[in-house]
């Protein structure tokens, strides 16, 4: 029996997904027809329709892709019966491409031609100088609410200056917020200078150069005083008012300035009717340095003297040993909640310890979260151990050192059993009971500790009544370890031994090749809602290709 060129060469195929790419002849759709109707800051409108009406044949629906220029393809699949689509969430003032494929129950039509297209809006557009610019004997104010953002948010300034007769420009910021008002400081009276100001937004940067002068020291006011009234936490009352009265040119207002240490000028305008002001949103126990500038119609007076203050606040504020520290015979617990913040909240812990007759610190943990409890397990009984805690707060960091001495193996509970009852994706019910009876010490509880691999322990305290308990909000499909502690009126006993489990779920289920992947001439389609997700949502998908 003769066997066919083509049966012969079957037999060298690789075992894979393989997909073959047929040149389908007419039925399939001709590529549709695109108009781009309307178009806005942030969407477009468009039109498709097919290019010729074929009963036989009908077309189901199209496939409108499109991108910004140096981003990837997007893609929308719609039915016939929707011929005019709006694409929304686009990036404002940005050319974009689109171009649309047409499909029946034969297969999927060539593409159409790309047409080019873009969102409405523009650069930044730059404001007129008396708008944007407020000069003082030495100080320039930048308005940066003047600027039209043209259509599209500004995202920064950068901002430039010189003196004019000078080449070097100074850089005073490449990343100014575009909101408020940013002043350049320090520069001398009755100059000349040059300042550039660029402002970038997704459509694009505006440069502005301007030619400003410096007052001359005459007819401005003097600069205001300044008095700290009351601190807080997080506020801080300050009174402005004038140093001299001067009724031909009186004062218009005060511009007041502050910042913590190692942190940028903010400022805030007060009409010259309001000489006590309140600033807020402070940083806890923290340096602020404040200044005031008084203005008139004809100018800014120079600034008053720094006022150095801080809100009220201090370093975390270290507790008793019997409050803070629980020992047993292989580990210590640290009650983190015993630590007084000093009227700043712990941002975070940081646990050291080794062995009293060692010279090297041991980190436990550099990144504690300022609740609950800290454990450190396997440790050895009737030994003496240092321990060194740091708690950083907004107001700095407070370090607590202790000796302390494990328990002996005497009186204290014998390690508990544990056993999983069940599991779920994202739960897993533990039973926890004692090895052994004991009436005359009995056990008061147990402590359960639990954690997914490359992750931190969390644990949990149950009365000795709950002997099974659920611990729900875990990883999908992750492996887990499990184990517990039992406590007396003595102490602590020794760990259990780990479990290890898992939540149920699996990786994602590949799907058959006629679900997930249509093919037409020049193109292949991947339907990834074919894909089963083994009971834990899918994150991602890595696509590649080559000929074979």
């Amino acid at each position: 029996m003769m066997s066919s060129p083509w049966y012969g060469s079957l037999l060298h195929f690789a075992i894979a997904v393989i997909v073959v790419v047929v040149a389908l002849a007419s039925p399939v759709p001709q590529p549709p027809k695109i108009e781009v109707i309307s178009t806005a800051t942030n969407k477009i409108d468009v039109q498709v329709k097919p290019t010729t009406a074929d009963d036989t044949t009908p077309i189901l629906g199209y496939t409108l892709y499109y991108k910004p220029d140096f981003s990837n393809w997007k893609s929308v699949t719609l039915s016939a019966s929707i011929s005019k689509y709006r694409l929304t969430d686009l990036r404002c003032g940005s050319n974009y491409k689109i171009y649309a494929t047409a499909f029946n129950k034969i297969g999927t039509s060539e593409p159409s031609h790309i047409t080019n297209t873009s969102t409405m809006g523009m650069e930044p557009i730059i404001p007129e100088i008396d708008e944007f610019i407020e000069v003082s004997t030495m100080a320039i104010t930048f308005h940066l609410n003047a600027w039209d953002d043209g259509g599209c948010p500004i995202h920064y300034f950068v901002i430039e200056y010189r003196e004019r007769n000078q080449e070097d420009w100074i850089m005073t910021s490449t990343q100014v917020k575009p909101s408020g008002t940013y002043v350049i400081f320090e520069l001398t009276p009755a100059t000349w200078y040059k300042c550039r100001i660029t402002a970038h937004n997704n459509a694009g940067s505006s440069v502005a150069e301007y030619e400003i002068a410096t007052l001359a020291l005459t007819g401005v006011p003097q600069p205001p005083k300044i008095e700290v009234i009351s601190t807080a936490t997080n506020k801080i009352d300050v009174q402005v008012k004038p140093t001299t009265a001067d009724d031909t040119t009186p004062i218009l207002g005060y511009t007041l300035y502050y910042k913590p240490d190692f942190s940028d000028w903010k400022s805030v305008t007060l009409s010259a009717s309001i000489s006590k002001y309140r600033l807020t949103d402070l940083r806890c126990g923290s340096n602020y340095k404040i200044y005031a500038t008084a203005f008139n119609k004809i100018g800014t007076s120079e600034p008053s003297h720094i006022t150095n203050t801080s809100t009220m606040g201090m370093e975390p504020i270290i507790p008793e040993i019997d409050e803070f520290i629980e020992v047993s015979t292989m580990a210590i617990t640290f009650h983190l909640n015993a630590w007084g913040d000093g009227g700043c909240p712990i941002h975070y812990f940081v646990i050291e310890y080794r062995e009293r007759n060692q010279e090297d610190w041991i980190m436990a943990s550099t990144q504690v979260k300022p609740s609950g409890n800290y454990v450190i397990l396997e440790l050895t009984p009737a030994t003496w151990y240092k321990c060194r805690i740091t708690a950083h707060n907004n107001a700095g960091s407070s370090v607590a050192e202790y000796e302390i001495a494990t328990l002996a193996l005497t009186g204290v509970p014998q390690p508990p059993k544990i056993e999983v009852i069940s599991t779920a994706t994202n739960k897993i019910d533990v039973q926890v009971k004692p090895t052994t009876a004991d009436d005359t010490t009995p056990i008061l509880g147990y402590t359960l500790y639990y954690k997914p691999d490359f992750s931190d322990w969390k644990s949990v305290t149950l009365s000795a009544s709950i002997s099974k308990y659920r611990l729900t909000d875990l990883q999908c499909g992750s492996n887990y370890k499990i184990y517990a502690t039992a406590f007396n009126k003595i102490g602590t006993s020794e760990p259990s031994h780990i479990t290890n489990t898992s939540t149920m779920g699996m990786e994602p289920i590949i799907p058959e090749t006629e679900e997930f992947i249509e093919v037409s001439t020049m193109a292949i389609t991947f339907h990834l809602n074919a894909w089963g997700d083994g009971g834990c949502p899918i994150h991602y998908f890595v696509i590649e290709y080559r000929e074979r």
